[in-house]
């Protein structure tokens, strides 16, 4: 209940499973995992455990709602709005857009992805921004924006290479690889039937693109492994 703003997270739905029976006087742990975040609703998993053994489980979903007309209210980006200075904010946004992605609303997680590249505290966490950011947008359909956000992913690498955590070197092989993903496509879509006399055009530029796939995904290999 947030007083001032005048909302509520009135629960729509819990189910719970109770898998072993507990006793009075236990005191159980309780884990709280962040399974999806709609427009308007979080839906959240509760697992109460004792001694490493899960004892139950529940499953809830919240909406976000007006305490005035009682319905609801797309809460998305409103806690990057409503807590702008919050040291928090942004980190709390990027896993926003986590969520988003696994729920496979792409344009929602690419917009908080966007955003997050010129915020992120650290090169890593840009580098994985840009990973992602790419990964949504080849699902949009918006292969330049990816190989854009790909190419800026390799370029804070080179840039800042020193800086990075485990993280980063993964997010970093990861944009390589994906880039010799996608010469190795555009090499696919040269066709060797067509005009004859444009036949060494295209024996020239399948040649070419193999090479920079080639590469591209060596630069990938050689990269120190990540322990």
């Amino acid at each position: 209940l947030i007083i001032s703003d005048r909302h509520g997270f009135p629960y729509v739905h819990i189910e719970t499973d109770f898998k072993i029976p507990s006793r009075m006087g236990e005191h159980l742990d309780l884990t709280l995992l962040l399974t999806r975040i709609g427009r308007s609703s979080l839906s959240v998993v509760i697992v109460g455990h004792l001694g490493g053994v899960e004892r139950l489980r529940a499953r809830l979903v919240t909406a976000m709602t007006s305490l005035e007309t009682q319905r609801a209210i797309d809460s998305g980006n409103r806690f990057r709005k409503a807590y702008p200075k919050d040291e928090s904010t942004e980190e709390v946004t990027f896993l926003m857009g986590k969520a988003y992605e696994k729920a496979e609303k792409w344009k929602d997680a690419a917009g908080i992805y966007e955003r997050y590249t010129g915020n992120a505290k650290t090169p890593s966490g840009q580098i994985e921004a840009y990973v992602r950011l790419a990964t949504v947008r080849v699902k949009l359909g918006e292969e330049k924006g990816a190989g854009t956000a790909l190419a800026r992913a390799m370029d804070t690498y080179k840039q800042r290479k020193g800086q990075l955590d485990d993280s980063g070197k993964y997010f970093a092989a990861k944009a390589r690889y994906m880039q010799g993903e996608r010469i190795l496509a555009e090499f696919e879509a040269v066709k060797i039937e067509g005009d004859i006399k444009q036949l060494k055009d295209r024996l020239k530029k399948k040649g070419e693109l193999l090479k920079k796939a080639a590469e591209t995904l060596k630069a990938q290999a050689d990269r120190p492994t990540i322990a």
